[in-house]
């Protein structure tokens, strides 16, 4: 018998049982007591760092403590107020030219506690794909925006009422992304690597107001 049968044969006599598809019980949620302390722990697991600032325009003085920050030639900032770009990525006509930019600062809608993931709604930046070009990226998160989990965070993005002229198809919504710390892999004889496709630190601001 030719081994593809063979092979097939072995797979169809090992057929795992039909299971029920899984509800959505709101009640089956995670959640936690201290959502805020959650996102904060799952942060630093995945090799991301949180810092508190009371409004925008504290953020440029703890900027002033990051050594990414400090030592970057090129910076974006896509924060109003905040990030003393030295590029303005409006003026940018080929994203080609955003290569070399080493830090970013980039406004988040909300975070998750459950895996330390930010949305960000970039539909209204010309060159989105500054969320990956950059060497190391902040990010600026409202203290009052951080939910449970993943559950909630589609909810959100599919009700979206808080964004704005959001449709309410989620998939019409345009373009966004969650992430959660910096680049990494471990593909690599499961050696943790930061940095390795994208980002090599991702620096969250939690802003009281």
């Amino acid at each position: 018998m030719p081994s593809r049968e063979t092979i097939l044969n072995a797979t169809r006599r090992h057929l795992t049982e039909a299971v029920d598809i899984p509800d959505f019980d709101e009640s089956r949620w995670l959640t936690f007591e201290d959502p805020l302390a959650r996102f904060e722990e799952v942060l630093n697991s995945v090799g991301g760092e949180l810092f508190a600032v009371p409004t925008i325009e504290s953020i440029d003085e703890k900027l002033g403590e990051n050594a990414a920050f400090t030592d970057a030639k090129n910076r974006v900032s896509l924060v109003e107020g905040a990030g003393s770009p030295t590029i303005d990525i409006h003026q940018v006509a080929d994203p080609h030219q955003l290569d070399d930019v080493d830090f970013a600062l980039l406004p988040a809608r909300f975070g998750v506690a459950e895996n330390a993931a930010v949305w960000l709604d970039l539909r209204k930046a010309k060159h989105r794909v500054i969320c990956v070009l950059a060497q190391h990226v902040a990010i600026v998160l409202p203290k009052s925006e951080i939910i449970h989990n993943m559950h909630q965070a589609y909810d959100r993005l599919t009700d979206a009422p808080d964004l704005d002229d959001a449709p309410a198809d989620f998939r019409k919504s345009g373009f966004g992304l969650f992430m959660s710390g910096p680049s990494k892999t471990a593909d690599i004889e499961q050696s943790l690597v930061i940095g390795a496709h994208g980002a090599k630190s991702m620096t969250v601001y939690l802003v009281e107001s």
